[in-house]
């Protein structure tokens, strides 16, 4: 058994931005969620099982427990002030960062 916790943040407050041709701007974000994984069995370990995760950690698991960090990056079409469209996402990614054991 385990605990999980997530955090959800601005990865940067440095928001990007530009106009476009069409009066509209488009706007990128970028966001970081952390994973905070405990076990609450004395004795007991999260493994993690994604091969990615097993490098990043150098390891296959932690007795301690893990945070697992992604950074995901969110483009949006934002149009000009008093228009009738609405706010539009284009696309979006997501990369790992880290992975480090609890201590």
């Amino acid at each position: 058994k385990a605990t999980i916790s997530f955090q959800h943040a601005l990865g940067d407050k440095n928001i990007s931005g530009m106009l476009t041709l069409k009066s509209g701007g488009l706007i990128a974000v970028a966001m970081t969620d952390t994973s905070i994984i405990k076990p609450t069995v004395r004795g007991s370990a999260v493994s993690v099982t994604q091969a990615e995760q097993k490098i990043l950690l150098n390891a296959p698991g932690s007795a301690t427990g893990l945070s697992i960090k992604y950074e995901n990056m969110l483009l949006f079409y934002v149009p000009i002030a008093g228009s009738n469209q609405r706010i539009k996402l284009l696309g979006a990614s997501q990369g790992i960062l880290s992975v480090k054991a609890l201590r």
